[in-house]
């Protein structure tokens, strides 16, 4: 529906301004050349509006899907996790390499080697 809004903006501007886009073919226009073009005409609040929306996203997919992993990790069992542990798995939940990409030996080594001093397998 944003890029519905987006692409009657721009009909609009192209409209208002035909002889800045003559030679640009139908479709072919970008926010970029609409605002070097537009940027003069005193349409400055518009564009950052318009630049506004456009940062905005068109779904809320990202955020339900953080509420899951947060849900899934803070559980009733789990009263005592604070907020520092609870950020950090979520940010390995939605960041970290999924478990068939994830080479521990790095971590392992890491764990190893403590303060110079190797530790010792039994």
């Amino acid at each position: 529906m944003l890029i519905l809004k987006s692409n009657r903006i721009i009909n609009i501007i192209i409209l208002r301004f035909p002889k800045k886009f003559t030679d640009t073919p139908e479709g072919q226009l970008s926010w970029t050349s609409v605002y070097k073009a537009v940027s003069d005409s005193g349409f400055d609040d518009i564009l950052k509006v318009i630049e506004l929306l456009q940062s905005l996203p068109s779904t809320s997919v990202r955020n339900e899907c953080g509420f899951s992993i947060m849900k899934l990790a803070k559980t009733k069992r789990r009263g005592r996790l604070n907020i520092n542990s609870l950020n950090n798995l979520m940010v390995v939940n939605q960041l970290g390499q999924s478990i068939a990409e994830f080479d521990p030996r790095p971590a392992i080594e890491n764990f190893m080697v403590n303060n110079g001093t190797m530790h010792k397998l039994n």
